[in-house]
């Protein structure tokens, strides 16, 4: 029997440790991390979100803007400018045809006439235009403002520029205390403003003046403005022929020359014995007549006598001290400087 008897081995397995890498095919398969937890997918999350966000900011602000303008089309008026110019306005004065730099610079026309003009529609507002004694083309706003009387107009060739404004005698009534009334009139070379009834403080508005560096002539005289020209003035606008009234205290006006005074003898005067015995002969000497003392001076010996008119000599003719004495140019003139044509000075150019 033990010779059939069965001979029982045991057998150990290995545990995995144990077991070759051949066996354990899954050996290097790492611990898979659940999807809440993984960075990559909070990252996309986050992405996500914000792009939303962006799209609830961002949309209802690109509905409300403005609708774009319609492009230009061949109904509008357009500027056509000469071959030479550009269509961009330039930073530098321009230069004209003979070469010399152009003081006017490059703007945009129909800008900056269009200011000009405003500038004059205040002025006639303010000084009444409707009670000028000339005010033709004043008021329109369909004439060109170069036609207007008494405004004269220069050009670079591209813009029109106000360069006078005569307006002297014309019944102008109003206050000018500020200049601004004169607006964007900033090439003005001459302002003729005399003889009107125009009322303010002139020490105020002639300070204003200085903004206007192109002036070259102001006349102010005769008028009803009160006040001085300050010493700053005159040191700003040296060069400048200011006038003014001959009782208005000014360092740089015209005095020495239109306030100077002269003496005059009333005109037509005669003493009683005859017009012979005219001013004239009072200055003359008595040297070849046997009825008056030789050499002897007539106004010394018969000045006093004589009376015509209410005068004597004495009190008639400059020669034995009497006379009228005046100013020399006691009033300005009663028309423009210049007379402005009643056709543009320019040609009007489209805007």
């Amino acid at each position: 029997d033990q010779d059939n008897l069965v001979h029982a081995v045991m057998v150990e397995v290995p545990s995995d440790d144990e077991r070759s890498r051949e066996e354990l095919p899954f050996a290097n398969a790492t611990k898979l991390v659940p999807v809440h937890k993984q960075f990559r997918v909070w990252i996309g999350g986050v992405a996500v979100l914000g792009a939303f966000v962006a799209l609830i900011v961002i949309l209802p602000g690109v509905g409300n803007q403005p609708p774009t303008p319609p492009a230009p089309t061949s109904s509008m008026p357009s500027l056509s400018l000469p071959p030479s110019s550009s269509s961009i306005p330039s930073m530098f004065p321009s230069i004209d045809p003979s070469g010399n730099p152009s003081h006017f610079p490059s703007v945009s026309p129909s800008s900056n006439e269009e200011l000009q003009q405003n500038a004059l529609f205040e002025l006639s507002n303010v000084l009444a235009n409707e009670n000028w004694t000339k005010n033709n083309g004043w008021g329109s706003s369909s004439s060109n403002m170069c036609s207007w009387y008494g405004v004269v107009c220069d050009t670079d060739g591209l813009d029109i520029f106000v360069t006078e404004l005569n307006l002297a005698a014309n019944n102008l009534t109003g206050n000018i205390d500020d200049a601004s009334l004169l607006g964007n009139l900033k090439y003005l070379e001459q302002l003729d403003l005399d003889s009107n009834s125009i009322v303010g403080n002139l020490t105020a508005f002639s300070l204003n003046l200085i903004q206007f560096s192109h002036l070259k002539y102001v006349d102010l005289r005769l008028t009803e403005l009160t006040g001085s020209i300050p010493p700053e003035v005159c040191d700003s606008m040296e060069g400048v022929d200011l006038r003014v009234d001959c009782n208005i205290e000014c360092d740089c006006c015209s005095h020495d020359v239109l306030c100077e005074e002269e003496c005059m003898d009333v005109p037509g005067w005669h003493d009683s014995d005859g017009e012979v015995f005219d001013c004239a002969w009072y200055a003359g000497i008595d040297d070849d007549d046997d009825f008056y003392d030789d050499n002897s001076d007539r106004c010394e010996q018969f000045g006093s006598c004589c009376e015509n008119d209410s005068h004597t000599a004495k009190t008639a003719c400059c020669v034995c001290g009497g006379g009228i004495r005046g100013l020399v140019n006691p009033t300005p003139s009663s028309a423009p400087s210049s007379i402005p044509s009643q056709s543009p000075s320019v040609s009007q150019q489209p805007s």
